[in-house]
Parts: structure tokens; sequence; C-alpha cells
């Protein structure tokens, strides 16, 4: 039997705000190239929370996707 490797990529993430934490974050780059990004956000978020964890995750998925090499022009 022949050894058989796949290169599989995780990334993870915290978005925070005042020493607070917003949010958590998961990248998978697949060895498929396909790509997963998730967020697991904490409960009873603010307005301002909210917007500013969006930003990171947006910022996240980003990053996320262009290691990936996909092209997100969303």
């Amino acid at each position: 039997m022949a050894l058989e490797t796949h290169k599989t990529i995780n990334f993870n993430g915290t978005s925070t705000l005042g020493g607070v934490m917003l949010a958590q974050f998961y990248g998978t780059i697949n060895p498929d190239g396909s790509v997963n990004v998730n967020e697991s956000q904490m409960d009873k978020l603010s307005a301002s929370e909210q917007e500013a964890e969006q930003k990171d995750f947006d910022a996240f998925r980003t990053m996320v996707k262009e290691l990936a090499g996909e092209d997100h022009g969303e």
C-alpha cells in the first residue's frame, strides 16, 4: 500500500472589541481547493459590536479566499 497525503489548511480568528470577544472564525482550504468559512458569534451583541464583528468576519473571509486563490468578486 502506498502512502497518500492530502493538504488541508485550517485558519482560526477571533474578533474582539475593547477586550470583549465578539466572535470566533474558522476557515478551511480543502485539498480540492474549495473553501469553507464560518463564524460563531457571541450572544447579545450591541449594534456597534455587530458592526465591528461583521467587518472582522469580512476581512477574515477575504483573507482565506485570497490565500486559496479564489476570485472573491462579491
